[in-house]
């Protein structure tokens, strides 16, 4: 929860937006634009909620610049290029202005001598940091985190609580790495024998973690058998989500739950992966890309467009073959 007091000219004056009358008006709590009360500011960024500008009881509501006010309300209209990305501003802002706290050890962390924990980090309950750990300025570790050995954390990076995080592996700034996620745990690598049964290979790899990485709950991203797992730049990741061995996942990525990328797969720049596709090993993917949920890629993607199916093709492709079945079937 966010506690804050502003007044609506002051938001009007960070939004870059016109303030009418009633700019003295004390904002202190931010809802939804249907549950909204006296002292609420919401904002309404898609028609389908615009009714509710008539019965809002929100003191103050962003709305565009086009959109119809009704004409009877006490509630204050600031108009704005694009209200919910306003309105993630304001969030952004009232972050930045929450107090932060001084370096903070729990008493029960188990912290190894050679480790670094920068002053400013925050180290909560049943935290354990190995040998030679580097926890960065303003890092925030929650109840039952676990750094291995030679682990970096970097600036401002959150891990919440029963995140595990192997032996060297490495986080970057401004990570958020949710509850239960496991970083560098073994690739599933295996050498068959004659009789059937298995010998392990050793994984002794990493995995990198780029700046501004988003990992949901539960998701699990596997250490490289030889060199590192690579997650870039901005990537998010959504929760259970297993990501293999050797995996190359390129900036601005994003990958909705419950998706399965197989060893050594490299996934192109500003890709979409929807919800539940699997994609096999050693195969690469085109800068942007989109892959429809449920899909199942089984070879490489060499061009940008939106993929769909198992085995996934062009969406055209897709959408002619389903018109045709559905024609056989006639």
């Amino acid at each position: 929860m966010l506690h804050f007091q502003l007044s609506v000219a002051f938001i009007a004056q960070l939004l870059g937006s016109d303030c009418p009358a009633g700019g003295e008006t004390l904002i202190v709590r931010l809802a939804k634009i249907e549950d909204a009360h006296e002292g609420d500011i919401s904002f309404v960024a898609n028609a389908r909620y615009a009714s509710h500008l008539e019965t809002t009881r929100a003191s103050c509501v962003l709305v565009n610049a086009s959109q119809e006010l009704p004409v009877h309300s006490s509630t204050i209209f600031l108009r704005c290029d694009d209200p919910h990305r306003s309105f993630v501003r304001l969030i952004r802002y009232l972050q930045s202005e929450q107090p932060k706290a001084a370096r903070i050890i729990h008493p029960s962390a188990v912290i190894a001598k050679s480790a670094q924990v920068a002053d400013s980090a925050v180290i909560g309950a049943g935290v354990v940091i190995g040998e030679h750990s580097v926890v960065s300025e303003s890092a925030v570790l929650h109840p039952g985190v676990v750094l291995g050995n030679n682990v970096e954390v970097g600036k401002g990076s959150m891990l919440y609580p029963g995140v595990v995080i192997y032996d060297d592996c490495r986080i970057g700034a401004e990570c958020i790495i949710h509850a239960n996620a496991v970083i560098g745990s073994d690739g599933f690598g295996y050498l068959e024998n004659a009789d059937g049964s298995y010998d392990k290979i050793p994984q002794i790899g990493n995995v990198v973690v780029d700046d501004a990485v988003e990992i949901g709950s539960g998701s699990c991203i596997d250490r490289a058998a030889l060199g590192s797992t690579y997650i870039g730049k901005g990537v998010k990741i959504d929760n259970l989500v297993h990501i293999a061995h050797n995996v190359e996942v390129s900036d601005h990525t994003a990958i909705a739950a419950q998706c399965g990328i197989a060893g050594g797969t490299r996934i192109g720049v500003r890709n979409r992966l929807a919800g539940q596709v699997g994609v096999v090993g050693y195969i690469q993917t085109a800068a942007d890309v989109t892959i429809g949920a449920q899909s199942g890629v089984s070879k490489s993607l060499p061009q940008a467009g939106v993929y769909s199916g198992s085995p996934a093709v062009e969406l055209k492709q897709r959408l002619r073959q389903e018109a045709t079945i559905r024609r056989l079937s006639r």
